[in-house]
């Protein structure tokens, strides 16, 4: 049976954890994925801690467990002592995961400038990631470099993993026009965002005051009675 199984039915029966983790206190791969499971699963997230750093300490030397402590760390929001368990991942088969488990911190921290090196690092690991480009698309946007925003948002639209998720890409790119006062450019992607999304009214509302006006021909009684 899978780790996963073996909790689920554990807790099927007995609501206490600490008995089983004490079971695989010698089995340091298996130990590691149930404090992970305990850890998202139940109220136990201190004990899963308290049990998982032990694992660590006596295997210091286990990359897998290493990496499952620090997102055991990361998830409790200790971000610096997150960043010390993975930094000799960094440099290892695992540095992908480390990377993108210490890119959390770092945007929970709004350290943007590191986060943004650390992306970028992941995109170049994994050019194709649309999870790592949504993640730098989003820095951007929030510290306002719309032009590098709009250049990830593009990528996105064409390689969005659903007609759902595009959809989000082009309701992001229309309110970066209209913030850059492109009404053009803001409408074309509006309009691209209801065809996914064509119920939302807020957006309807934004294209009707965004669409050009027809100037209405005011004649002159004078010419009117003229052309009669």
């Amino acid at each position: 049976r899978s780790t996963v199984e073996l909790a689920k039915i554990w807790f099927n029966h007995n609501p206490e954890p600490e008995p089983l983790l004490e079971i695989f206190s010698s089995s340091p791969e298996i130990l590691g994925e149930l404090c992970e499971w305990i850890a998202l699963h139940t109220k136990e997230k201190s004990l899963a801690q308290k049990y998982l750093k032990k694992a660590y300490l006596k295997n210091p030397d286990n990359q897998k467990l290493r990496l499952q402590y620090a997102k055991l760390l990361m998830n409790q929001g200790e971000c610096e002592k997150t960043r010390q368990i993975l930094e000799p991942l960094f440099s290892s088969p695992l540095e992908e995961s480390a990377l993108r488990i210490y890119s959390i911190c770092l945007f929970r921290q709004k350290k943007w400038e590191e986060e943004e090196k650390v992306l970028l690092k992941l995109i170049s690991l994994s050019p194709h990631s649309v999870e790592y480009r949504q993640n730098l698309a989003h820095l951007y946007l929030v510290t306002g470099q719309l032009q590098k925003a709009k250049e990830q948002l593009l990528w996105l639209c064409e390689n969005a993993p659903s007609q759902k998720a595009q959809g989000k890409f082009y309701l992001e790119l229309g309110k970066i026009f209209e913030k850059e006062s492109n009404p053009q450019k803001a409408l074309e992607f509006y309009k691209k965002y209801l065809k996914v999304y064509p119920g939302d009214k807020k957006i309807q509302q934004k294209v009707k005051k965004l669409m050009p006006q027809k100037e209405e021909i005011i004649y002159s009684p004078w010419r009117m009675k003229n052309e009669k």
